[in-house]
């Protein structure tokens, strides 16, 4: 905090907002990732010694009671009774707390409630809830069972067969785990007529998964080069478009230059036209027939230059017309390219 307030207050608010950024993120990460809506990591909210006395402990006893795998023997009403009886057990405050008043773990706190007995003095008073309490304990919240996997698929996998594929390396992963289960005696293994149906087929289904993993590579690598070729003709077409709007925008300059000059042609001519006429004039009234000649000559000049130029003008203006549709139909195909794809700039 030191360190923030010796940076100016414009500086200061960025880094305020780039934090507030970073914690938005990093919790939207966490909740996409976490498992916050697991089912048995939300009941699981019942082991907690805060948690006994309240009712929707007996709902959430008997969800995890089937979900647990070590608890599919467990007759679940038996449990229910047990967990109520639990709950209305007079627990000291030492077992859920030490001297200091910290609170104890969550296994050492079980332990204690493990070891309640009846009234005999000897039979355990919650033989059900032990099992079930200790299955959810049990269960791994690390990577370690990953790490295991990776360990045995590199036992698995060695140098001289690095082109097993995927299936294979879970066929053999499938078959170490079947013969544990053995002992790792492959004798032990029973022989029935289900088994040995299955031995005949693997090889068929080998064959048959080789093609179809065949077939998608050839249906991966032609939809590559489909959509290698369909970009290809796409910069070809885009080349081309864009190749045909610099001839667009060039013929335009062209002929912008060819209308000033007509224009400035026309001008000329015109200005020739009222000097002949006026020319004539005073040469009629002299009666100079030199000079009426003169001026007729440039009359008919100023006519002729006059009407070459309007013609060229409006041949001008007629392809300027076409540029001005084309270049219409340039914007109008990129404003629809824009609407369909907004990522195009």
């Amino acid at each position: 905090m030191k360190a923030l307030k010796l940076i100016a207050n414009e500086k200061h608010k960025l880094i305020l907002l780039g934090m507030k950024s970073f914690l938005l993120s990093s919790t939207k990460y966490l909740q996409s990732k976490l498992p916050l809506r697991n089912t048995v990591i939300k009941h699981c909210r019942c082991l907690n010694p805060q948690n006994r006395l309240h009712q929707w402990t007996v709902a959430s006893v008997k969800l995890l009671a089937q979900k647990m795998p070590r608890c599919l023997n467990l007759d679940v009403d038996a449990l229910s009774d047990q967990w109520r009886l639990y709950q209305l057990e007079n627990i000291a405050d030492s077992a859920v707390k030490d001297a200091d008043g910290n609170t104890k773990q969550i296994d050492h706190y079980w332990r204690y409630v493990f070891a309640i007995v009846r009234s005999d003095g000897k039979t355990l008073k919650y033989p059900d809830l032990t099992v079930f309490v200790k299955s959810l304990l049990v269960v791994t919240h690390g990577n370690s069972d990953v790490e295991r996997g990776f360990s045995d698929s590199g036992h698995s996998v060695t140098a001289e067969r690095a082109s097993l594929s995927e299936a294979s390396i879970n066929g053999l992963r499938s078959t170490r785990d079947g013969l544990k289960v053995f002992g790792d005696k492959p004798h032990m293994v029973p022989m029935t007529r289900e088994y040995l149906s299955l031995g005949r087929q693997a090889h068929s289904h080998y064959i048959t998964r080789v093609e179809e993993e065949r077939e998608a590579v050839q249906k991966k690598k032609k939809e590559k080069e489909e959509k290698v070729a369909k970009e290809l003709e796409q910069e070809k077409a885009r080349a081309a478009a864009e190749k045909e709007k610099e001839g667009v925008v060039e013929k335009e300059k062209k002929l912008s230059i060819a209308e000033e000059k007509h224009t400035e042609m026309m001008d000329v001519g015109t200005e020739l036209f009222k000097d002949a006429n006026t020319k004539l004039r005073e040469a009629m009234k002299t009666k100079d027939m030199k000079k009426v000649a003169v001026a007729q000559a440039m009359l008919d000049t100023a006519e002729k230059q006059i009407e070459e130029a309007r013609m060229k003008l409006g041949t001008t203006r007629s392809e300027q017309r076409v540029v001005e549709k084309r270049k219409q139909s340039f914007m109008d195909s990129f404003v629809a390219k824009k609407q369909n794809n907004p990522t195009v700039h």
